[in-house]
């Protein structure tokens, strides 16, 4: 099985922002699997302003590209779909069978 890698920081106005202060703890054993984060109602307000400044980005991209990004991301995520469920499962509890649905 492969480890799962958690990152350790959030990604924030195109930078990776934070060090790791939270405990991210698997339900089924209590144990401690990752640290993330704590960055605050500041942290939170710029991830959001940052988000609004994108957006306008976004709105400005054309179709055909807007497509092909989101299908790069379609693909990114099922080349990691047991990966990904793993890490469901792993942080929240819930069965592995529901985790592959729900990236499914």
């Amino acid at each position: 099985m492969m480890a799962i890698s958690i990152r350790e920081n959030c990604w924030v106005g195109g930078q990776w922002v934070g060090r790791p202060e939270l405990p991210v703890i698997n339900p089924a054993t209590g144990e401690e699997i990752a640290k993330v984060p704590d960055v605050g109602s500041k942290g939170a307000t710029e991830a959001v302003a940052s988000g609004a400044n994108a957006l306008e980005g976004w709105r400005s991209t054309t179709a055909s590209v807007r497509s092909s990004i989101l299908r790069g991301w379609f693909d990114l995520i099922g080349r990691h779909r047991d990966e990904l469920a793993r890490l469901l499962t792993t942080e929240q509890g819930k069965p592995l069978a529901e985790a592959r649905v729900e990236i499914d």
